[in-house]
């Protein structure tokens, strides 16, 4: 494991409940380049779909 993301603030919260403390599971945020990139392959693959 990374040791910078123990500097987390969050990161008792998803110990917690990888250990069974807690029964609710913490939610993450992606970064926007993954939405970009969903974006990008899609265009991508319609592009070699419909090549006109």
């Amino acid at each position: 494991m990374r040791s910078f993301y123990k500097g987390d603030p969050d990161y008792q919260r998803v110990i917690a409940y990888a250990n069974g403390s807690s029964p609710t599971a913490p939610v993450f945020t992606y970064h926007r380049f993954w939405a970009q990139a969903d974006v990008a392959l899609a265009m991508a693959g319609y592009g070699r779909l419909f090549d006109e």
